[in-house]
């Protein structure tokens, strides 16, 4: 993939650097803001590599996370740093806490710099690196900024934990350059087995209590080949005596892993309840579904972004069966327009 003159020109020019990694935060956030992070370093910048958000347990495993800073984002004095970078999101609201794209816009920065592979993107920086066609906002920096060459051990497994985290162990959304560059990681001496065991053979014994019930409350519509589970985490938390940790653990298995392959079930839902609304996370299946699931956010006037297989969106929306009624409603309409009956 090729970048435009005005991003080289930017890049090169800028001395001073803000990363900031998006939410939710995922294997290839952490890992495409750490490699990003070494390789501006190695070009003699300064970098600071910011979250606005919490990492979660998937974070635990993988080197160099502490130099990931929390910060209030809406906060941050984006006036001493020459360019803002952006990773691994397509709107404004998912680098900082806030509720709507209208209510951040990076302290008026004018040098914003987004790199990112989602379908929906909303186009909202300066600059961009977009390439919907790559597996991971991973695989875009080692086609492009990245120097595989001058890789650390630990700056190559971080980035083959974003390849592997966004094709669920090089499963679905994958290609044969996503395997070429796995490769070359593993020649760089990414640790690929520490990693495979911990993410998709290594589970807790709270990963069984949350997928017992997750699976115990799915819900089904066979007609139109869905499945659904509405989660209050506050309350599963409570009587399942888990913590959130624990319960990030049991359902990412869940929506991961099972959401993906029920026969006859081509997508599945979870809908989280958050402070005023619900979290919508789905899952296709890679095989069987047609539908590019980003488009039910959109279809709902809502943001919504992510894979042809996976995504997300928040709605303020309190009422679950209101919101499932709305969802089924769009549904019905991209079943019939992508012919998946």
């Amino acid at each position: 993939m090729k970048i435009s003159r005005k991003v080289k020109k930017i890049l090169s020019e800028s001395e001073s650097v803000v990363i900031l990694i998006s939410r939710p935060i995922d294997l290839d956030c952490m890992g495409s803001g750490l490699g990003l992070r070494g390789q501006l370093i190695k070009e003699g910048k300064m970098v600071d590599l910011v979250s606005a958000f919490d990492l979660p347990v998937l974070a635990e495993v993988l080197p160099q996370t502490s130099l990931i800073e929390k910060k209030n984002v809406s906060k941050l004095d984006f006036d001493k740093y020459d360019l803002v970078i952006t990773l691994d999101g397509g709107n404004a609201r998912q680098f900082a806490d806030v509720a709507s794209d209208s209510d951040f816009n990076f302290g008026g920065a004018l040098n914003i710099l987004n790199i990112d592979h989602h379908l929906g993107s909303m186009h909202f920086a300066k600059y961009e690196i977009w390439d919907p066609k790559a597996s991971s906002t991973s695989e875009v920096l080692l086609s492009t900024l990245i120097d595989i060459d001058l890789l650390s051990k630990d700056e190559a497994t971080l980035l083959y934990a974003g390849l592997l985290g966004d094709t669920g162990n090089f499963k679905y959304n994958f290609s044969a350059k996503t395997l070429q560059l796995a490769s070359k990681l593993i020649d760089k001496g990414a640790d690929f087995k520490v990693l495979v065991n911990q993410y998709f053979y290594s589970n807790q014994k709270s990963d069984f209590k949350i997928l017992s019930r997750a699976m115990d409350r799915t819900k089904f519509n066979d007609k139109l080949g869905y499945s659904y589970l509405v989660v209050n985490e506050k309350l599963w938390k409570k009587e399942l005596n888990v913590k959130h940790k624990e319960m990030e653990s049991g359902l990412y298995l869940y929506k991961n892993i099972f959401l993906r392959s029920i026969d006859g079930i081509n997508i599945g839902f979870i809908l989280v309840k958050t402070g005023k609304g619900f979290y919508v996370q789905f899952r296709g299946n890679s095989y069987h579904n047609k539908i590019p699931l980003f488009q039910i956010g959109s279809s709902m006037g809502v943001i919504g972004q992510g894979h042809a297989n996976a995504g997300g969106f928040i709605v303020e929306e309190s009422d679950a069966e209101v919101l499932l009624e709305k969802l089924e409603k769009v549904l019905v309409k991209l079943v019939q327009k992508y012919n998946q009956l």
